[in-house]
């Protein structure tokens, strides 16, 4: 599963949260601290700052887009999910 906007900070504040609320140690872990295994750092061609849509398509595609690419560009949005098809041998989820 891919999150959007879920990193490290992220988990990091719910195990905080936890710990304080069940008043268990710090050394504690969630199921989730064994479950994550990877993260990925995405940039748009348009900005630093990442919409999900350009980032699902770096992530999935290895392919950089622009911001708003799915509203504004939806013959674009199906050449890319042919592409990834074929680099993946699959049909994936973007």
């Amino acid at each position: 599963m891919v999150t959007d906007g879920f990193g490290p900070a992220s988990e990091t504040y719910g195990r905080t949260m936890y710990q304080f609320l069940k008043n268990v140690p710090y050394d504690h872990k969630l199921p989730l601290d064994d479950l994550l295994i990877g993260s990925s750092r995405t940039r748009s061609s348009s900005s630093l700052v990442t919409d999900s849509a350009a980032g699902a398509t770096a992530f999935s595609c290895a392919m950089k887009s622009y911001n708003g690419a799915i509203a504004g560009m939806a013959g674009w949005l199906i050449d890319m999910i042919v592409i990834c098809v074929y680099q993946i041998g699959e049909p994936t989820l973007i």
